[in-house]
């Protein structure tokens, strides 16, 4: 009979969903600090209010970007997956703490649509970092 040994998982800090909560997390503090310098600038009158649409979806771009970005970095297979797991959990993070802040939570279909871009942006930024962490290590 064969004897199996278990495997060390979550070695290192903990596995691959803790990994993806914390670059996730590490997102939402560089948007909300990005958004804590949009709201100056607003305030100071160097931007004006329509424009306020356009930044939410930069930044939730960035964000999502930025999180999958932070996954790529230790994921060896399927950093696309991974990568796009890091940007739902960020765009969930980001929905639900601004519900906590504002009371409710309103429904709408464009959630649904941010959550759908946030997995795109983190999956595609994870497989393009994985692709140009490749290509140096096999010149």
């Amino acid at each position: 009979m064969r004897k199996y040994k278990r495997s060390k998982r979550g070695t290192g800090g903990g596995g691959r969903l803790w990994q993806v909560f914390q670059a996730a997390l590490l997102a939402c503090f560089a948007a909300l600090a990005m958004l804590l310098i949009t709201t100056l600038m607003l305030a100071q009158g160097w931007i004006k209010e329509g424009s306020i649409t356009l930044i939410n979806t930069v930044l939730k771009i960035l964000g999502a970007l930025f999180a999958g970005s932070l996954t790529a970095r230790k994921a060896t297979e399927k950093p696309w997956l991974w990568g796009g797991l890091a940007g739902v959990t960020f765009q969930t993070l980001a929905v639900v703490s601004m519900c906590l802040l504002v009371g409710e939570f309103p429904f709408s279909w464009g959630l649904i649509g941010d959550m759908l871009m946030s997995a795109a942006v983190g999956g595609s930024s994870a497989q393009l970092i994985a692709m140009m962490k490749k290509s140096k290590s096999n010149p």
